[in-house]
């Protein structure tokens, strides 16, 4: 009895370790690029590169293969997380200060 209740145990961990998925690493990020599933990433490093520093004006001709959003001090900030959204900052004076994701 002992040996068959041990046999089913042992069975069952088999059964539901093989139900664990396989870890997968994260899509590198790319400007404009698409992961391997298909939806564009964000790189704010790079877009941080390009437009830090310019007027937000320079956005207005751009289009992004995410959704963006541009950040006014004072603006109201939705706290949802969009991984692949880009927030461009502005300063008082309407340059792009800083380049995030989310």
């Amino acid at each position: 009895m002992t040996l068959i209740f041990r046999l089913y145990s042992f069975l069952g961990f088999l059964t539901l370790a093989g139900c664990v998925g396989a870890s997968r690493p994260l899509p590198s990020p790319t400007v404009g690029g698409s992961n391997p599933a298909g939806s564009a990433v964000c790189d704010s490093g790079a877009l941080g590169r390009e437009y830090v520093g310019r007027d937000a004006s320079a956005l207005s001709n751009v289009i992004f293969d995410s959704p963006v959003r541009i950040l006014r001090p004072g603006d109201p900030v939705a706290t949802d997380l969009v991984p692949n959204r880009v927030n461009f900052e502005l300063d008082d004076r309407g340059t792009v200060a800083r380049v995030t994701c989310g």
